[in-house]
């Protein structure tokens, strides 16, 4: 650098220009070349908002879809090594690399051969078959680079020779366990080859037939000659077309074609095998037998069969032992018979043979036989062998025998056989019915069963039950018959003092009536069991009645009851037998009966569970249970003694009654709850004043149950009238012209009963400032026979009226009648019966006019796309029936306008504004206070995208008590700046690793929960969201906002061209200009400090390309070591430059009064 206090010496200066002309050009060249490289290649910086990855490109807008870009990834392969593979393949590639991987064929590919034709040839002997297999094979793919695997299949053949080939090419043969022989090849494309392989196969001998398994491809096959050791052997194969042949030395040759993946072919001689093919067959079989009262047995077999490698077209079967087969037509199968030799014994199964019209893999065949029963026959042992598949290779089934009527059967089985026996119920249809089970896996097994007749046995069970009212004894005995075997039975019994009604047989869920007689107190009546199967039981009913002397009200009387015997007698000396009886007394609701433990004979007390199954009639008491005595002698009187009395009817009442106020008349609904006590009650009396008396005012319901919320929905309407004659003679009762009126309860009810009485009466007009006396008139349930029990009247104000008792009868329960208390409701309790109810009521004054408050209010102003989209939402607390908000003139378009009350979107025919731009929306019936969520989306029609102004709808005639957020919504290239006037900034600056940006404190979905509406859809992500807060009255919200692209423009461009001044301009190198700079910029971020990050990050390339204007402007003054030194001819040496340097020089010195260049170390010589 030159010295400031040296003069320049204009000859030495233009010498140096002279000379350095050519340096400085240079370095002038190599200055703006670096200056335009930075200018390029400097990134720009992304300011105040996180941005995505690709917002550096031009045409990024919201909702744009772009082509992913290449994306690799590094995956580890088997062996561990890190292999890059590409992420966004096409689907045909990604298909194409699948099936490569996981060997799946393609159908439009061709497979990489072709089998084109087996040719075989064998002698067999009698356990082996030695045979040559021919291959030929065609490579349809190229396969010089790589081996071709042809699946030779023949897994249970032994090689007894190396492989022979035929053909240009290489190959060799392997063995898989699940393949069998595999041939590879290796050749030139459409190459023919022929494998030749030398093997060896174990035979299988099925009885006297010889048969030949062999798995082999499926190719067109041919056995061109198969040479067996039987002369005129007979061929079993199917379906197949053989050709036999004589071969000499007592052999056959055989010739046929196939094509299957397994071959079964057999032979054997002409006499040991059919004309019909032959197939191997497994069947299961299920037989069912069924002894009948006669003691013939029949017997129905269900075969399933099934063909092991073939259909099925015939079989034969062995019928049960002695059993002749029925001729059922049928259209799936034909059945015949097959002769028996003459030298066969008598005792040998009958045999038939089936053919299946249509050869299926599997069929079902059903055949029926039958055994009837000789008298003559002397053996009692039958078998019972079920239906038998013949040569079967596998066979097992099950095996029923059922038993009807009088017959047992006593088993003795044999063999591979397991049984489970079981006894079906009534219930099922077939009561007495025995069945047993069994289940074998073999046909070696033997049943053989005894039948003897079983004994006629029947068991009576009595069951008495006494109904016992205040005039008379109603009867109904039950005898529950239990039966074994077929007979006529006799029931008499001793009925003295007893009334016969009716004698009914319930069988099979039916009533018959039995022709029975009461004769001088004995009845007599038959039953009888005739059925086909005579097992199960029965019930007989009997019904009969008896008086009891009658006494005064209220009187005891005794009580000697001798409950009737019966007897039952056979025709055929069955087994009679009798169960334990029970006695059961069930009183009526007004009697009371006590018994005499002490006299009663033959009972023992006993409990409800012993008569679980019998049908009481509907009373409240607890009846008596009575047992007969264990082993009680036949004959022993059953006698029940005790006393009788007769208790009057008990009413209670409880009523309770809400009041519920409205703006002009008093709703009343009244519950009355009776219980009903010893006798039932068909009406009810009430006590009515005359006002409430009117066949459209009073509504009288019957609630049997309580129901929630006693609304009386689904109960039945009751009909009552008026009883003139009720009317009293005092003054009270004939001012308020108080009747008694009859409610008609319709049938006949004990215990509980619950009625609802519903009426309204006239409120007389209430003032705020002055109380009114207002004399509710109520219903009275209280008459001779009913005791009120409660008396309660709850008062609903609904914080619109306040309310206190006017007189001592009525008595606060819950609840305060004063103003301060607030309170909804007014309980009061009464120990008396009250046909009216005095209050002291006035309204209260904070309900006199309406109110709307607006307690919280969030909007969201959406900057997208070029268009200005709005939603607000609001929490309302307001008294009024219809809300009324006001949107400013033109500036919503009405057409998107889209309105929701408590999540509940209102009609789009109901969203009409008015012509003053006004709103209406209906929120409630009546004037209830009550909070309401409203909310609002439309689109602005006209709005300044720079510089926004915008109006917002107002709620009329409504306060804002709470808080207002905003939430703005931009680009991710527009940036709000500055915070507006009167909000507050609800977001904190956070760094992302590049840069700062600005946060919002709260989502969408928490402002959504903080109004407490329904979540919408989320924000686009590429987007700037900006919150604001504020607490008042809003009328209009302005804000600034600025793209990044102007922002960077000024802030950079402000800051480069300070920086340009200061490092250009001497004036500007002034300390004072220096301080003044900085104290600007420091009151700036005093005074907007949420700005401060923001202009930083937008000036931040204005104040790198300052500092690399500096340093580059450093690094070309530099002189280079090459210069040559300057000089000085004609200027002579200054000999006061060392007093002159003492001086001190203005700082406006001329540059033409500079000092010449010289050195420091020259300076300090002179």
């Amino acid at each position: 650098m030159q010295h400031w206090n040296l003069k320049i010496d204009d000859a030495h200066l233009a010498c140096a220009v002279s000379r350095r002309t050519g340096v400085v050009v240079s370095r002038m060249s190599l200055k703006l070349f670096w200056l335009a490289f930075y200018a390029v290649m400097l990134p720009t910086i992304t300011f105040a908002q996180q941005e995505n990855e690709t917002d550096g490109e031009s045409d990024n807008k919201i909702g744009v879809v772009r082509k992913a870009p290449t994306e690799i990834v590094l995956l580890r392969d088997k062996n561990g090594n890190l292999v890059k593979v590409a992420t966004n393949l096409s689907l045909e590639e990604y298909l194409r690399l699948y099936n490569q991987q996981n060997d799946v064929e393609d159908n439009r590919t061709p497979p990489a051969f072709a089998l084109d034709q087996v040719v075989y040839t064998g002698r067999a002997t009698t356990t082996h078959l030695a045979y040559t297999a021919e291959f030929r094979v065609q490579l349809i793919q190229s396969a010089k680079e790589q081996w071709v695997k042809v699946p030779l299949r023949l897994p249970q053949s032994v090689m007894r020779s190396a492989p022979q080939y035929t053909g240009a090419g290489e190959f060799f043969v392997t063995w898989d366990t699940q393949l069998g022989h595999v041939v590879w090849l290796r050749g030139d494309i459409n190459s023919q080859h022929v494998i030749t392989l030398k093997l060896t196969r174990p035979l299988r001998k099925t009885g006297q037939i010889t048969e030949l398994v062999l798995q082999a491809p499926v190719a067109r096959s041919q056995f061109k000659q198969l040479v067996v050791p039987v002369e005129k052997a007979q061929a079993v194969a199917g379906e197949l077309e053989v050709r036999a042949s004589n071969a000499g030395n007592s052999t056959t040759a055989f010739t046929f074609d196939f094509q299957t993946e397994e071959l079964v072919f057999g032979w054997s001689t002409a006499t040991a095998v059919s004309a019909q093919p032959l197939s191997r067959i497994q069947a299961s079989v299920e037989t069912g037998f069924a002894v009948h009262q006669n003691r013939n047995i029949s017997a129905r077999g269900v075969l399933n069969v099934g063909g092991l490698g073939g259909n099925v077209t015939d079989f034969e079967v062995l019928l049960p032992s002695g059993m002749t087969l029925l001729d059922l037509p049928n259209q799936a199968f034909r059945v015949a018979r097959v002769p028996v030799a003459d030298d066969e014994t008598d005792n040998v199964r009958e045999k038939v043979r089936v053919s299946i019209v249509r050869p299926q893999p599997n069929v079902a065949v059903i055949l029926e036989a039958e055994l009837r029963h000789d008298a003559s026959e002397t053996d009692t042992n039958q078998p019972f062998n079920g239906f038998e598949v013949v040569d079967a290779v596998k066979q097992s089934g099950k095996l029923s025998i059922s038993t009807t009527s009088n017959w047992d059967v006593v088993w003795q089985l044999s063999g591979d056989m397991r049984r489970a026996p079981r006894v079906f119920d009534t219930a099922a249809g077939s009561p007495g019915i025995q069945q047993f089970d069994f289940e074998y896996y073999n046909v070696a097994y033997t049943v053989v069963g005894v039948l003897q007749e079983r004994e006629n046995q029947f068991r009576v069970v009595p069951n008495y039950l006494l109904e016992v009212t205040p005039t008379q004894i109603r009867m109904t005995t039950t005898l529950r018959c239990i039966y074994s075997g077929s007979g006529q039975y006799m029931i008499s019994g001793n009925w003295l003092g007893w009334e016969l009604d009716q004698v009914f047989q319930s069988f099979d869920d039916s009533l018959q009536l039995v022709n029975a007689e009461l004769i001088d107190g004995q009845l007599a009546f038959q039953v009888s069991t005739l059925d086909t199967d005579s097992r199960g039981e029965f019930e007989v009913i009997i019904r009969a009645r008896r008086q009891l002397p009658g006494v005064a009200d209220e009187g005891e009387r005794p009580l000697d009851l001798i409950i009737p015997q019966l007897t039952v007698t056979s025709e055929k000396n069955a087994s009679i037998l009798r169960g334990a009886q029970t006695v059961v007394l069930q009183a009526a609701d007004n009697v009371e009966l006590v018994p005499d433990s002490e006299n009663i004979e033959g009972l023992l007390a006993g409990s409800l569970s012993d008569i679980s199954e019998l049908d009481l009639p509907d009373y409240q008491q607890t009846p008596l249970v009575f047992n007969s005595l264990p082993n009680l002698e036949v004959g022993k009187p059953l006698r029940f003694v005790g006393n009788v009395g007769t208790r009057k009817r008990s009413v209670l009442v409880a009523s309770s009654t809400a009041i519920q106020l409205e703006d002009n008349f008093a709703a009343f609904e009244q519950v009355l709850d009776y219980q009903i006590a010893y006798e039932p009650i068909r009406q009810i009396t009430l006590t009515v004043p005359g006002i409430v008396r009117r066949p459209e005012n009073l509504r009288v319901f019957l609630q049997l149950e309580s129901l929630s919320g006693e609304d009386g929905n689904g109960n039945s309407v009751l009909p009552w009238s008026a009883v003139p004659s009720s009317i009293q003679s005092d003054e009270i009762r004939e001012q308020l012209e108080i009747e008694q009126v009859t409610v008609d309860l319709l049938a006949e009810f004990r215990g509980s009963l619950r009625i609802v009485l519903r009426y309204q009466e006239q409120l007389p007009l209430l003032m705020a400032d002055s109380s009114q006396r207002v004399n509710f008139l109520l219903v009275s349930p209280l008459t001779d026979e009913v005791r009120l029990v409660q008396n309660q009247v709850t008062i609903n104000t609904q914080d619109i009226f306040v309310s206190e008792p006017a007189d001592d009868v009525w008595q606060v329960v819950r609840g305060v009648a004063s103003e301060e208390a607030g309170g909804d409701s007014l309980r009061l309790q009464a120990s008396e019966a009250a046909t009216s109810l005095p209050v002291q009521m006035r309204m209260r004054r904070d309900v006199t006019r309406t109110s709307t408050l607006i307690q919280r209010r969030w909007i969201q102003t959406a900057l997208l796309n070029e268009q200005c989209r709005e939603r607000m939402s609001m929490l309302i607390r307001t008294n009024e029936t219809d809300l009324h908000i006001q949107f400013p003139v033109n500036a919503v378009d009405p057409a998107t306008l889209i309105v929701a009350v408590n999540s509940q979107r209102v009609p789009v025919e109901q969203v009409v504004l008015d012509s003053q731009g006004q709103l209406t929306i209906r929120l409630a019936a009546s004037n209830v206070e009550s909070d309401y969520r409203i909310e609002l989306w439309y689109m602005r029609s006209t709005f300044d995208s720079k510089h926004l102004k915008l109006p917002l709808p107002q709620v009329v005639n409504s306060k804002m008590s709470g808080s207002t957020y905003w939430q703005v919504v931009t680009t991710n290239h527009q940036h709000l700046l500055g915070s507006p006037q009167g909000w507050t900034p609800e977001y904190d600056w956070s760094w992302s690793g590049f840069y700062w940006f600005r946060d919002s404190a709260l989502q969408q979905s928490d402002l959504e929960s903080w109004v407490g509406v329904t979540n919408q859809l989320a924000l686009p992500e590429n987007t700037n969201q900006y919150l604001l807060s504020t607490v008042g009255e809003v009328d209009s919200l302005n804000a600034t906002i600025t793209s990044r692209s102007t922002l960077l423009i000024l802030l950079s461009g402000m800051v480069l061209l300070v920086g340009l001044a200061i490092l250009r301009l001497h004036f500007m190198q002034q300390p004072v200009v220096i301080f003044c700079v900085g104290l600007f910029a420091a009151l700036a971020g005093i005074w907007v400090p949420e700005l401060m990050l923001l202009v930083l990050q937008a000036s931040f390339l204005g104040g790198l390309l300052v500092i690399l204007s500096r340093v580059l402007d450093w690094v070309l003054a530099v002189p280079g070591r090459s210069n040559r030194p300057i000089h000085r001819t004609s200027i002579q040496p200054d000999t006061n430059s060392a007093a002159i340097s003492l001086l001190k020089l203005e700082s406006s010195i001329a540059a033409d009064d500079l000092p010449p260049a010289t050195d420091d170390s020259q300076q300090q010589q002179a």
